[in-house]
Parts: structure tokens; C-alpha cells; sequence
């Protein structure tokens, strides 16, 4: 979970100019980034069905709302979230996963890769199979080829 916070807090960061933030606040917003997703995440993160609370784990900037976490981090870093807001791009859906991280702007907008572990080969998701017993679904995603 480190390496995909890592990548997704790094992303985020990277989005404000440089010169918009002293240094001092970079940095405090990078910890408060990684703190937040580290306990949000924690309770919805299975490296063995990755995809299960996807949606739990996406951070969103929709029709100029700002995803609730981002305001938080930008409170506790001291950092007045219309700065951070100013900078996101518009529609942003960033999905940070076991083993990978991407994002998509706007709609329609191509999905983008971030970070992926291709060690792990292909990802299966298990479902309730209509006997309520638990059978393997193989998804059409591939981490590696």
C-alpha cells in the first residue's frame, strides 16, 4: 500500500506549480496525503481481490467540488484548499489500488497509469457465485503481459 499511496500522493503534489507552495508546505502536504490515505484505505484494501472498493478508494474532483479528503489534507497542512482546487483538473478520478494507481480526466478521458506492480501477473476477482458458494472470475485487466 505504501508504493501506490507513494505514487498517488506524489501526482497530486506534482499538479500544484512550483512556487504556489513554499517547501515547507509541499512537504506538509505530501505527510498529511499519505497519513489520510494510509488509515481511509486501510479497512478496504484486499491485494487479493484489488479491484473490490475501488470506488472507496478514488479521489474525485467533480464539477468543481473538491473530493472531501483533499480538503481535509489541505486544512491540516495549513494550506488554503482553494489552491489546491485551483490546480486539479476538472473531472479528475484518481484510483489508487493493490498494484496500481491511474487516473482519468473528464468523462470520456483515457485512463491513465501511474504506478503498476507487473510482478503480479493476472488478477482474478472472486464472486458469490448464484449458490452462494465463492468461485473465481477472471477480469478482462491484465497487470502484466
Amino acid at each position: 500500500m505504501l508504493l501506490e499511496i507513494a505514487s498517488a500522493t506524489e501526482f497530486l503534489c506534482r499538479l500544484i506549480p512550483s512556487g504556489q507552495l513554499s517547501t515547507q508546505q509541499t512537504d506538509e502536504l505530501k505527510k498529511y496525503l499519505s497519513q489520510i490515505m494510509s488509515q481511509k484505505f486501510s479497512s478496504h484494501w484486499d491485494v487479493d481481490q484489488p479491484f473490490i472498493g475501488n470506488a472507496y478508494r478514488s479521489i474525485c474532483n467533480f464539477a468543481g467540488r473538491m473530493d472531501p479528503l483533499l480538503y481535509s489534507v489541505a486544512l491540516q497542512a495549513q494550506i488554503d484548499p482553494s489552491i489546491i482546487e485551483q490546480y486539479l483538473p476538472k473531472d479528475l478520478v484518481l484510483w489508487v489500488d493493490p498494484y496500481s494507481v491511474s487516473y482519468r480526466v473528464g468523462d470520456h478521458g483515457p485512463v491513465r497509469t501511474l504506478y503498476e506492480d507487473r510482478s503480479r501477473g493476472r488478477v482474478t476477482l472472486k464472486s458469490p457465485s448464484p449458490k452462494g458458494q465463492t468461485s473465481p472470475r477472471k477480469l478482462n485487466y491484465v497487470l502484466a503481459n
